[in-house]
């Protein structure tokens, strides 16, 4: 699954994130479709949240799709004190490295519970169909 593997990536990347432990595993404050209700309210660490979007076969030949097209959005809780425009160009950077582009930027908001910046990120790339057959 391509959000498994995302949070692979962001988990071992450069960017600037926080050490998050749960139970023995440092998350690093990166997690897929659901944050365990003990971070839900902590404004204390940058938060990254994994959700899929839409995958759909794509580059047909034969009649038969050969591709992919896989679409997934981060969505980012900033912890105060974190220089959002750098961390953004980090981010967008390390996915375009992995061949994941950018399609949507909702903007910035506060989120109504904890007052972090928050920003919603969506992407999209082609992913080998040799992977799935």
């Amino acid at each position: 699954m391509i959000i498994n593997k995302l949070k692979d990536l962001l988990r071992a990347s450069d960017l600037p994130l926080d050490k998050v432990l749960v139970g023995d595993l440092d998350t690093r404050g990166v997690f897929s479709y659901r944050i365990p209700s003990e971070f839900v309210k902590r404004d204390d660490f940058t938060l990254l949240l994994l959700d899929e979007i839409r995958n759909t076969p794509d580059e047909y030949a034969g009649d038969h799709a050969r591709k992919l097209r896989q679409r997934f959005q981060i969505q980012v809780w900033y912890k105060k004190g974190v220089d959002v425009d750098k961390f953004e160009w980090q981010l967008n950077r390390l996915m375009e490295e992995n061949h994941w582009f950018p399609i949507d930027n909702l903007g910035h908001d506060l989120d109504e519970e904890t007052s972090q910046l928050k920003i919603t990120l969506r992407y999209e790339g082609l992913s080998d169909g040799s992977s799935f057959i």
